[in-house]
């Protein structure tokens, strides 16, 4: 089987390799820098320390309808009754047109500034605590508005000692994205200069060169499995000029240089190296063959009248019902199911055998017994839909199919127009 076969058992040529990593998380943290500093980020950006003014809200929307003026009306007519103290909430779970809001009572929850169309939004933030605005006009009908509650605009200050974190982090961010840049650069300039050694760059990095285990060009872990690392590593200028990589980046704010450390070219195993995998893989043939003629024997028998219970206690095999089933019977074999549904239908009384094999080189002798035809739901509206668009489908290609056979039969031939350029043209 090796003599015969000695191409199958080919060791692919493999690599070692020598990395340098560059990534922004792992660059250390720079010092806390001075007081100014951090007052210019604040300065520079004082609303991410600020919270705006949110105003808490009911309404009654009163939908246009057929009528706008009608609806203007019903709005007033709602407003009276609020100014003679009717309770806000009440009347908008009984009037009002809002699906959302009605069941709360008009509820908006609390509200900023840009969160509401324009007219709402300039009444809203004009009214004082429990006034109600006269009707408001927006595209979606007439409004009455009544605010609740107020949260004042918030700003914390400079000294806030969240704010003092908040900018520290956001310093040292901007400050390690400024050093990885620029360390990016100088080490694609130091793998480039120095081609001949991997260690001027692991220093600029400030990091050590590590070695990764052997892989293939398909087949690795972690680092070389990445199809960018693969692919630079059986590159020209890394395998055979002994060159170091350009940076390949494995991610936002991460690159590495790789260089060749050893390498192995694909060889021939020795018998002794694959003699184990040969000698299982030939037992699991030669027991899928004899389990192959086994079930041919059990098929035979059946189909010359002994029963399936005989033939398993003779073979010591279990013998199971395993009932109907469907197409997609939950539990039962993948290959099984197959099988079962490409048998030919039986003749009544009679059953119908054959085998399934599943991919562990099981073999199963099954036999049907019954088929029943699958019953249409031609009372189900989605089954109606889809059998119109069927229809409609079939007619589509029909057509399609008769217009290319005429054309065919009359010659047509299918040209487009020229472009006429829009100066050129005719008036119409």
């Amino acid at each position: 089987h090796f003599a015969a076969q000695a191409a199958r058992y080919q060791a692919p040529e493999r690599l070692k390799l020598k990395v340098v990593e560059l990534d922004l998380e792992k660059l250390p943290a720079s010092p806390a820098p001075e007081t100014a500093v951090l007052k210019a980020l604040y300065d520079a950006d004082s609303n991410a320390f600020s919270s705006p003014e949110e105003r808490r809200a009911r309404h009654i929307l009163i939908n246009f309808g057929a009528d706008k003026a009608a609806a203007l009306k019903s709005a007033q007519a709602i407003k009276a009754k609020l100014d003679s103290k009717a309770d806000f909430a009440t009347l908008a779970m009984e009037l009002s047109d809002d699906p959302g809001s009605k069941p709360t009572g008009g509820d908006l929850g609390w509200v900023r500034k840009g969160l509401m169309t324009p007219k709402f939004e300039e009444s809203l933030f004009s009214l004082v605590k429990d006034q109600v605005s006269e009707p408001v006009e927006t595209e979606f009908g007439w409004h009455l508005i009544q605010l609740q509650e107020i949260k004042p605009a918030v700003v914390k200050a400079f000294e806030d000692a969240t704010v003092q974190s908040e900018l520290l982090t956001r310093y040292r961010k901007r400050d390690a994205e400024k050093r990885f840049q620029e360390l990016s650069e100088k080490i694609e300039q130091l793998a480039f200069e120095n081609a001949a050694s991997i260690d001027p760059v692991a220093q600029a990095a400030g990091s050590s060169v590590e070695t990764t285990e052997w892989f293939t060009r398909t087949s690795g872990s972690g680092l070389t499995a990445n199809a960018a690392i693969i692919a630079a590593a059986f590159s020209p200028e890394v395998l055979q000029d002994n060159e170091n990589s350009k940076p390949i980046s494995l991610g936002s704010n991460h690159i590495a240089v790789i260089r060749k450390a050893e390498y192995e070219p694909a060889r021939a195993r020795t018998l002794d190296e694959v003699r184990e995998p040969i000698r299982i893989e030939l037992k699991s043939a030669r027991a899928t063959a004899m389990a192959s003629a086994d079930a041919a024997a059990a098929i035979k028998a059946v189909q010359e009248g002994a029963s399936l219970a005989s033939i398993a206690s003779s073979h010591q095999l279990q013998l199971s019902e395993l009932g109907a089933l469907r197409r997609d019977a939950e539990g039962a074999p993948r290959a099984l199911l197959d099988a079962a549904f490409k048998l030919p239908r039986p003749m009544p009384g009679k059953i119908s055998v054959g085998q399934a094999e599943s991919a562990k080189g099981e073999i199963a002798v099954i036999a049907l017994s019954e088929v029943k035809d699958a019953t249409p739901i031609t009372d189900d509206s989605s089954f109606k839909q889809q059998t119109t668009q069927l229809k409609e489908a079939l007619a589509g290609a029909e057509f399609v199919s008769f217009r290319a056979d005429l054309e065919r039969r009359l010659g047509v031939d299918r040209k487009s127009l020229p472009a006429v350029d829009a100066a050129d043209a005719p008036a119409p």
